[in-house]
Order: structure tokens, then C-alpha cells, then sequence
């Protein structure tokens, strides 16, 4: 058991961290890298309590160029880590942010992807549980399922889901304990992603049913029926709702479907954000990303964190003014130096709780906090000590 940890930490440091994707519930997504290899790949941290070692057994013997490649698994005390091929494009949900509601061939390309690969895990009896916006990637080869860290294997001895996870409006009711999850649960999301792609809208969001109704009759029945209540009323695989869709937009007259083929999304108004920035500084967009992947907890922590630094730095600085005009210039340098100094430190342990920049890549946060922070006060204090000196020799010359 030892020797098998210590395997586990030494291949889990062997990775380092350009960027955090993702952290939720069901664990952490980020993106990595590998010494000596020039590939990217993507590391997912899952909770060892909702891990469905099961899926990713079957998983690893999955060879489809619609879903990621799963390069190797190995478990930690507190994490089930999954290591996978990152499949380079912009999600689903960018791509529609940026251009809007998608005409019905581009859906029908982009549903043929996803149900491929929906398929595939079928046919290893592994539900995906989560197809939403997010973990469909829209590549120059087609769109890729990506994000299987809730995958599970279909169990028909259980009347329901012992965990309740998905994307809300994608997820299908069962998911949420009304029953047994199977392969129509899959239909079910790929369902309510169609609607979405067609209308721009998320399921649940305002004016999703008005722009649903306003569909062609046929394309809304197809999803009408893929998105029933009743897992048995649904399409009974994700090939047959693709056969469904393609004809309910044939029978639109859409002429474009009868070849209908992935198209590349247009993606180049989204701007990309994978390269890790060189130098010292952090970039805001950096910061953003960081704060976007993080909980709300950590949100919450980060501002009163915040919050309470900023009241604390401009106590300093009044202090420094003070000392300014009570006992003069040197005295207000030496304050000015040891505000910025510790400013700077207490700016740098926000980063390091936000994982922002090189602390998401960094191996130990901790060292490089030491390194980012520690040095510029170290350099600081030294500075303070300088000048505290150079008044005293100066007093002393000047002394009677």
C-alpha cells in the first residue's frame, strides 16, 4: 500500500499545471503538462466516494476519435485522479455565446459527434451523465464528448442514482433520484442540447420555451419526445434520435442535412487563454479564469480576505503619512517601503488562494509564494534597514 502511494504522488508530481479548467463538486479539471512529451493533457481530480472505478476500467479500453483518450488512472488518499488526452477547440457553450443560435445543419454536424460517442459508451454500458454545452469541444475535425468524470456504469439491481450530479436543464429527472440512470438518460441531455443549440438559450432560462415553441413542428416534436419525463416515451438510443432529428429538419426542407458534416464552430472572435503568460506579473485575464473556476466558497473567502487586507494596507499608509510629517522624510520612506512590501505579500497570498497564474502551474504553492512574495519584502526590508542607517550616520556627522 505504501509503495503504491508513493507511486501515485511520484506520477502525480511528474505532472505541472498550465491552467485550472474547472473545480466543482464532482472534483477538479485542469490542464497539464508532461516533461519531455510536447502533447497537453488534461487531469481530472474525482472525490474517491462518487469515482465509478468500474467506468474508467472500461473507459481506458475505448479507442474513438469523439472522446478522449485515457492515458492512465491512479489514486491518492482523498482523490480517484484520471489523466486524459486534451482535445484542443472551444466548448459547445463559447462557441454559441460568441455566434448565437446555430442553423439546423451545423446542429445536425455537431449532434452526429456527440451521438457517435454517446453511442460508443453505450455500447460499453457506460452512461456519461453530464452531455451539456460545456463538455462538447467543437474541433476542426468535428465535436468531441469530453468531461467523463460521472460517467458510471449501468447497475440494474439499483431502482435509482446513489449520487445525484449532471448540469441543471441538461441533466435528465432520473439524476436526481427518480430513477435508475441507462443510455436514455444520455438521450435525454443530447435532447435538451439540440434545443439549445437552435435556440441559444439554456433549458430553464428566460424564453427558452417561447423560442422551443417557435421551432418547426417536427424539429420540436423530435426533441419534445427525446426530453420526455418518461425514460420509455424517449428515443431508445442516441443513433435513433439522431435519425429522428435529421429527418425532422429533412422535412423542414433543409436540403444542407442530407450530407450534413461536422463544420468547424467559429471561434475566432473567442479569445484563447490556454498559453501560460511568461514573466513575473499576472495578467487580469488570468485572474479571471482563476476566479471563475473557483467555487463560490472560495469567492466569498477571497473577498472578505480582501476586504479585510485593503482596511488593514491603508491603516499602514495613514501611519506612514503620519510619520511622514511627524519625523520626516527618512522615517516616511523607511513607512512607504514596509507597506508596499507587506501590501505585496498580502496581494500574493490572495493569488495563492485563488490559484491564479503561476500558482495553478506551480508544483508547491507554497515555495512560490516564498519566491513571489518572500524575496520583494525580504529586498524591501533590507531597504528600510538601509536607510534607517544612512540617517543615523548622517546624525551623527551632522551632530555639534
Amino acid at each position: 500500500m505504501g509503495d503504491s502511494l508513493l507511486e501515485a504522488l511520484r506520477r502525480d508530481e511528474s505532472y505541472s499545471v498550465v491552467k485550472i479548467l474547472a473545480e466543482k463538486a464532482s472534483g477538479s479539471t485542469e490542464l497539464v503538462s508532461s516533461p519531455g512529451a510536447k502533447e497537453l493533457y488534461v487531469r481530472k481530480r474525482i472525490p474517491v466516494e462518487i469515482a465509478n472505478r468500474a467506468a474508467w476500467v472500461q473507459l481506458a479500453r475505448i479507442s474513438d476519435r469523439y472522446l478522449p483518450r485515457v492515458i492512465e488512472t491512479y489514486e491518492l488518499p482523498d482523490w480517484f485522479v484520471v489523466v486524459c488526452e486534451y482535445v484542443e477547440g472551444y466548448s459547445l457553450a463559447e462557441s454559441v455565446d460568441c455566434a448565437g443560435k446555430l442553423d439546423a445543419a451545423r446542429a445536425a454536424g455537431i449532434l452526429e459527434g456527440v451521438c457517435r460517442a454517446a453511442g460508443v459508451l453505450h455500447g460499453y454500458d457506460i452512461v456519461h451523465r453530464d452531455i451539456s454545452p460545456s463538455n462538447v469541444i467543437v474541433a476542426a475535425d468535428g465535436a468531441h464528448l469530453i468531461d467523463l468524470g460521472i460517467a458510471r456504469v449501468g447497475d440494474t439491481r439499483s431502482r435509482h442514482d446513489t449520487t445525484k450530479l449532471g448540469t441543471w436543464g441538461f441533466a435528465a429527472p432520473e439524476q436526481y433520484g427518480f430513477a435508475q440512470t441507462d443510455a436514455r438518460s444520455d438521450v435525454y441531455s443530447i435532447g435538451s442540447l439540440a434545443a439549445y443549440m437552435l435556440t441559444g438559450i439554456r433549458p430553464g432560462e428566460e424564453g427558452f420555451e417561447q423560442a422551443v415553441a417557435g421551432l418547426p413542428t417536427e424539429v420540436r416534436a423530435c426533441i419534445d419526445r427525446a426530453c420526455s419525463f418518461e425514460p420509455s416515451a424517449r428515443c431508445q438510443s442516441a443513433a435513433e434520435f439522431l435519425r429522428a432529428f435529421r429527418a425532422a429538419c429533412v422535412g423542414q426542407a433543409d436540403p444542407a442535412l442530407a450530407g450534413a458534416h461536422i463544420e468547424p464552430a467559429i471561434t475566432d472572435r473567442v479569445p484563447d487563454r490556454l498559453e501560460p503568460r511568461k514573466g513575473f506579473l499576472i495578467s487580469f485575464a488570468e485572474i479571471a479564469d482563476a476566479w471563475a473556476a473557483s467555487s463560490i466558497a472560495k469567492r466569498l473567502a477571497t473577498a472578505a480576505l480582501l476586504f479585510c487586507a485593503a482596511a488593514f494596507c491603508w491603516g499602514l499608509f495613514l501611519g506612514t503619512f503620519k510619520a511622514f510629517v511627524r519625523s520626516g522624510a527618512a522615517s516616511g520612506l523607511i513607512g512607504l517601503i514596509f507597506t508596499l512590501s507587506l501590501s505585496w505579500v498580502i496581494l500574493e497570498t490572495l493569488l495563492m488562494n485563488l490559484k491564479a497564474g503561476p500558482y495553478a502551474r506551480a508544483s508547491s504553492r507554497f515555495l512560490t509564494l516564498l519566491k513571489r512574495g518572500g524575496i520583494p519584502f525580504a529586498i524591501g526590508f533590507i531597504a528600510c534597514f538601509v536607510i534607517a542607517l544612512i540617517e543615523k550616520l548622517i546624525l551623527a556627522v551632522l551632530a555639534p
